[in-house]
């Protein structure tokens, strides 16, 4: 994997299994002649396959890539939770069965204590601003998966009411959004712009209208500038 494409290509799976299998029917009986394949043939079915990979690839992502990936950090989340786990058991056994004479239970006690206390707040550390990112979008979905509930709106209307500016006043009907909100920012910033505000929708499409207005006024006011030079130009030569 020397090149982007290369780990884009091992990220995703070539085809989907259904096209795949139709594809493959289509060539089988020509792949199981028992006859070898003409110079013709062979540059046919060549291009043939190079194409349906050209159409299909980078559609679908490869579950088996995406578990090579996550196996190196679960692992050593499993490796570091059983060291801890094992360690606090050790010290816990050390503690009830009075195992360490020489340190006495009191001392014992103090260390499971510390050891205990240190592995929650260490936890806590990395658990917490997790699960705060995470409720950052909750609200989002919170709205979506309401708004989902009440029904559906027929592009025709939603288009109706962003050219007019008003907004749905029908209380059963709401919007199926193309896109979810997941928990990812950039995923969840497109479902926003995707969602939008009415009123916002409506600005920016009457401010492309008035950018496209001022750059063909513009565009005619210098047509009949040099239309004009040309004019005069003849003339003077005349």
């Amino acid at each position: 994997m020397y090149r982007p494409l290369d780990f884009k290509d091992w990220l995703a799976r070539p085809c989907p299994r259904s096209k795949r299998r139709d594809f493959e029917k289509s060539i089988a009986r020509r792949l199981k002649k028992g006859d070898k394949l003409t110079d013709g043939e062979r540059s046919q079915l060549t291009q043939e396959i190079a194409g349906f990979l050209n159409d299909n690839q980078h559609k679908l992502a490869s579950l088996d890539a995406c578990f090579m990936l996550q196996v190196p950090g679960n692992l050593l989340n499993l490796s570091v939770g059983s060291f801890l786990v094992g360690l606090g058991i050790y010290l816990g056994f050390v503690f009830s069965k009075g195992l360490d004479p020489t340190a006495g239970k009191t001392a014992s006690r103090a260390t499971l204590i510390c050891y205990v206390v240190c592995v929650i707040c260490c936890l806590a550390m990395f658990f917490v601003p997790g699960h705060l990112k995470t409720m950052d979008y909750a609200p989002i979905r919170r709205w979506i998966k309401t708004i989902d509930k009440r029904g559906t709106v027929q592009p025709s209307t939603q288009d109706e009411e962003a050219h007019d500016g008003g907004n749905i006043t029908d209380p059963n009907a709401t919007v199926t959004w193309p896109v979810r909100v997941s928990v990812e920012p950039r995923l969840a910033r497109e479902s926003a712009v995707e969602l939008g505000v009415r009123e916002g929708a409506t600005k920016t499409v009457n401010h492309s209208y008035v950018s496209a207005l001022q750059a063909a006024i513009k565009a005619q006011e210098e047509s009949a500038r040099a239309i004009r030079s040309i004019l005069e130009a003849y003339n003077g030569a005349s």
